[in-house]
């Protein structure tokens, strides 16, 4: 088991997150929802990073395809806010079956975490949350089975401990994410990250976005709409108009870009560790299935996602690779490559 699906905000507004990116918010209103510059969660010398400010009350849902098929695991997110009072019965990390019932975390006024499993109440942090400064804020759940079970782990170390409820077996319906301060987007969610094992360790780790600057190689006869595949395919922020088109697609037919420097020269550092590399891909299509894939330049092994029918609609889907796909660990020296490949037509 281990790491899934890992989220870095953009410059991209709610409005275009939930029309083409996959994601789903109460309201889509700029003035509710807005990524800001000036809250980042990354390491010394990385790249600049976006974190989604948001109101109080006001909700956001990850892409479903982040936890398809999902019945246990970890979401962690990194949190902050600026300013330092909360709205009781918000829940910051919750995650959601089927049946509708859920285990979450919600927060106290004066900022105590509580872990509720099967929507019931089970335990209150003994000392508050002082989210004046960035906390990595990881909720494990586990509905595989009855009971189900739920803890709270807070920058790497447990806050609440295992509980449990009974309940059914279920699987996860949504992943949604609340503000609790009520000041005008004073709520910052820095990243998100999804693991698919209940017993996986959550220690604080950065999600960081970087765009491919480099071609690779096609098969199939690609047309990008502006300059080169990387530049139609890698654009940032995001923009269906910008894109790489295929007029008579086949099976099989690809395209790849990677990167002109490695993980350290893109990254801004070395990186102690990496354990993840997450590609996404959106795309449409008349019928066909497409799916996005990771590979590394040390050959042709790809770790590829979901097979995924891609419609006239802004198409969502994802690879993620643990592991570098020629095999080993992910190490700092490597250079991703980002995949989307035509499965059926």
């Amino acid at each position: 088991m281990a790491y899934r699906w890992s989220w870095s905000w953009g410059s991209e507004p709610a409005v275009l997150l939930q029309s083409d990116m996959g994601f789903a918010f109460n309201n889509t209103n700029s003035n509710t929802f807005e990524p800001r510059t000036t809250e980042q969660y990354k390491p010394t010398g990385a790249p600049t990073k976006y974190s989604m400010a948001s109101d109080a009350l006001d909700e956001m849902q990850i892409p479903v395809a982040a936890t398809a098929g999902m019945d246990q695991g970890v979401i962690s997110a990194a949190l902050k806010t600026t300013v330092g009072s909360y709205t009781a019965g918000i829940s910051l990390i919750r995650v959601t079956g089927t049946s509708g019932r859920g285990i979450y975390i919600q927060i106290s006024t004066g900022g105590a975490l509580r872990l509720y499993v099967d929507n019931v109440l089970k335990a209150t942090a003994a000392v508050a949350t002082d989210f004046l400064t960035w906390k990595f804020l990881a909720l494990h759940f586990d509905m595989s089975a009855n009971p189900w079970k739920g803890r709270v782990v807070l920058d790497g170390v447990e806050l609440i401990p295992e509980f449990t409820d009974a309940r059914a077996a279920d699987t996860v319906a949504a992943v949604l994410f609340d503000s609790p301060v009520n000041s005008d987007r004073a709520w910052y969610n820095g990243q998100i990250i999804v693991q698919d094992a209940y017993a996986d360790a959550s220690p604080p780790r950065y999600v960081t976005r970087i765009s491919p600057d480099a071609d690779v190689s096609t098969v199939g006869t690609w047309t990008p709409t502006t300059g080169t595949d990387h530049a139609s395919t890698g654009v940032d922020p995001f923009n269906a108009a910008t894109n790489t088109t295929e007029a008579t697609p086949t099976v099989g037919d690809e395209v790849i870009t990677n990167y002109t420097g490695d993980l350290t020269a893109k990254l801004g550092g070395v990186p102690g560790s990496v354990d993840l590399v997450t590609v996404h891909s959106y795309s449409t299509g008349a019928a066909n299935t497409a799916r996005a894939e990771v590979g590394d330049a040390a050959g042709a092994t790809t770790t590829v996602g979901a097979t995924t029918l891609i419609g006239s609609d802004t198409t969502y889907a994802y690879a993620s690779a643990p592991t570098k796909p020629s095999g080993g660990a992910w190490a700092a020296t490597d250079t991703p490559k980002c995949k989307y490949e035509v499965v059926s037509v």
